[in-house]
């Protein structure tokens, strides 16, 4: 399996399209609102939206002026519930991303953290990043991410796979560029630009069989349907056709579950801060890593320890970009 810090090319188009997943679509919850839109419709979609019970641990909403942190996490359920009805072992989070939002708001980071990472799991010992979700459901993986980058999110969304595809559709699909044919099940996918419906769409972005790097392969993937999917919700297309506006936020509020703290008015609120963001203005990561390996019969990822913590470091401290300048290779999109 190729090393992260040699298996993570500048990949750049001058069409700027690899900026921003989500089945994780869930990051478009503080994106979808900048495209603009009937206000009417804004509020019934937003108010459709799922939340879970307050919690008494949560930490308060970061202030005008302070960095945000999303912890966005992908199951594969059509809905991802609440903590009430939660199962252990009956749901995985397949995607798990990291967004940071300047302090300025002028700018978006969004880090993935490969569901193979082997981590400390709080009162658990070491296991897979994912393991925390399956065995206690957001609160350890929201737990987990924290003691992992000494950055405790804000807040969180959690999305169904369905609801990643549900968003695909809403706008009409994506344009998603290839480097490697493949296949899965019924999906082929050519090398080259392809058109990606809902459907198809998921079947990559979840494709594990075949590829040389596995799991950071399937994060790259995510993360060029993510860009994708975020250009097409912020396209003038979007923007100006109200009944496709609704129909993405609508699409979202059905599979999405939130924290209590992103209210409507959070929402609208982040949401007018972050007017002025572009597709070009957010930066995409992947954590590195060291390498594969087998831990307790399992394959897994093992983090790179001394650059993860500056990376980490740099979360903390809202120097994003001065990271990027200093490790080029591990950005794609934006301006690093």
């Amino acid at each position: 399996m190729r090393d992260e810090q040699h298996a993570e090319p500048v990949r750049r188009s001058g069409r700027r399209r690899r900026v921003l997943l989500g089945a994780a679509a869930a990051g478009l919850v503080l994106l979808l609102v900048v495209a603009g839109g009937a206000v009417l419709a804004l509020n019934s979609a937003l108010s459709g939206i799922r939340r879970d019970p307050p919690r008494a641990d949560a930490p308060a909403s970061a202030a005008p002026g302070e960095p945000v942190n999303l912890l966005l996490v992908g199951v594969d359920a059509a809905e991802p519930g609440s903590p009430a009805e939660f199962e252990p072992g009956a749901q995985r989070s397949d995607v798990v991303m990291l967004v940071h939002v300047s302090a300025d708001r002028s700018s978006v980071g969004v880090v993935s953290l490969p569901r193979d990472l082997w981590v400390e799991v709080p009162g658990a010992g070491r296991n897979k990043l994912n393991a925390s979700f399956g065995q206690g459901g957001i609160d350890a993986l929201h737990r987990t991410v924290a003691a992992l980058t000494g950055v405790r999110p804000d807040h969180y969304a959690v999305v169904g796979f369905d609801g990643f595809r549900a968003l695909t559709d809403a706008v009409g699909g994506v344009e998603v560029d290839v480097d490697e044919p493949s296949a899965t099940g019924e999906h082929r996918f050519d090398a080259g630009t392809n058109h990606f419906d809902g459907e198809r769409a998921l079947a990559y972005v979840r494709q594990r069989s075949g590829l040389e790097g596995g799991d950071l392969d399937r994060a790259r993937r995510q993360q060029d349907v993510l860009q994708a999917l975020s250009a097409q919700v912020l396209s003038r297309d979007t923007a100006t056709d109200p009944g496709r506006l609704f129909g993405v936020l609508e699409a979202f509020g059905r599979h999405a579950t939130l924290d209590a703290g992103l209210s409507n008015a959070r929402i609208r609120d982040l949401a007018w801060q972050m007017r002025g963001v572009r597709p070009a203005d957010v930066q995409l990561l992947t954590a590195p890593v060291a390498g594969s390996g087998q831990e307790d019969g399992q394959s897994v990822v093992h983090p790179d320890e001394e650059r993860a913590g500056q990376l980490w470091d740099a979360l903390r401290e809202d120097a994003l970009q001065a990271y990027a300048d200093r490790f080029p290779d591990a950005v794609r999109g934006g301006a690093g």
